[in-house]
């Protein structure tokens, strides 16, 4: 009786063990997928908060772009308006483009740039090394992609 009882106990020893065994590689198993999808999920959230600085540096650009325009046109306009005045003096004129650069810095509407401003603004915007440096990165990675697959799958 008491070989039957210790072979019931060995027999229950060792399923405890067997079933601590599953759950234990189970709960690996899941902190392990865990940790995978902690890193995926950084990784995402590194390539979006690295998409928003880029964007925000690309509109950067292109608001100092628009702003560079303004300035054209509001010298242009300034120019246009002292050589009506048609003044006498060389000094005044100077003084009076500067003070009429400053009055009217924010009061370009859209409406009064011309064909050759708007080229001058995507001139100045596609010119500047961060913009070439975001479309090289476009066009290239989208080349690198499309040529790291055959149709035999991925190249490892």
């Amino acid at each position: 009786m008491e070989k039957s009882q210790a072979l019931k106990n060995a027999d229950i020893i060792e399923y405890v063990k067997n079933v601590e065994t599953y759950y234990m590689s189970q709960i690996r198993s899941f902190r392990l997928a865990k940790e995978k999808h902690i890193q995926r999920v950084k990784a995402v959230t590194n390539l979006q908060a690295k998409e928003v600085s880029d964007r925000t540096e690309l509109l950067e650009i292109f608001q100092d772009s628009v702003e560079k325009v303004k300035a054209q046109i509001i010298r242009r306009k300034n120019h246009s308006r002292a050589t009506l005045l048609k003044s006498n003096s060389h000094i005044e004129i100077e003084e009076s483009l500067l003070k009429l650069d400053e009055f009217g810095k924010d009061k370009i509407s859209y409406s009064e740039f011309t064909e050759t401003d708007k080229k001058s603004l995507i001139e100045i915007f596609l010119l500047h090394e961060t913009t070439l440096q975001a479309m090289q990165k476009q066009i290239f990675a989208k080349k690198e992609d499309s040529k790291s697959f055959t149709l035999a799958g991925p190249h490892v």
